[in-house]
Parts: C-alpha cells; structure tokens; sequence
C-alpha cells in the first residue's frame, strides 16, 4: 500500500485511507508510524489526533467485519488484535482504552 510515504506525511496516508475506505495494512506499521508522525507528537491536542484516527480506523476494521455475507473476517480479527499488541507495547495508551476501543487484552 502506500508504505513508501514518509512518518512526515503518515497522517496523511492514514486519512487517505480512511477516506476511501480502506484499511492500512499491516496493523503494527499504522501504529509505528502514526505514532512517529510529528502532527501525532506532543501534547494532549496530538494525542487525541492519534487516537482519533486510529479509532476511525479500528471502526471501519469493524465496519468490514459486519458487512452481510462477510464470510471470512480473520484478516480484519488479526488486524484488531495486532493494533492493540502494537499501542500496549509502544505503550500509546493505556490497557483500558485498548480493552474498550480496540481488543479485549489478556488479563
């Protein structure tokens, strides 16, 4: 996909996808680079601009998973659970937030 884009321009190719529809993959490099992208870094405004775009895409993963006649949503369930591995290891968020937005974690 458009993995070639510089972490400068992640934020763009993240909304660009969204806008179409599709969903970046893989679920741990959406992660990495939304987090080095500098228009996520900073503050509390950055953060939530982060968590932002990956609760859109968490919502169109899930979006896909429930389409009718959807018969084999293993890809999008990989998806969700590699998302909340990557944010609980680069340590973006907290356990809660993942448990509740994205995938249950482990107890």
């Amino acid at each position: 996909m458009a993995s070639t884009k510089s972490t400068k321009d992640f934020l763009l190719v993240a909304e660009d996808c969204l806008s179409r529809g599709q969903v970046y993959r893989p679920a741990g490099e959406f992660v990495k680079k939304l987090a080095l992208c500098p228009s996520c870094c900073g503050g509390k405004k950055e953060v939530e601009l982060l968590l932002g775009v990956v609760s859109r895409m968490v919502a169109q993963v899930k979006s896909q998973s429930n389409k009718p006649g959807r018969r084999n949503v293993k890809p999008n369930t990989a998806w969700l659970k590699e998302t909340a591995q990557s944010l609980e290891t680069n340590q973006l968020v907290g356990r809660d937030w993942i448990s509740s937005h994205v995938w249950k974690l482990p107890s």
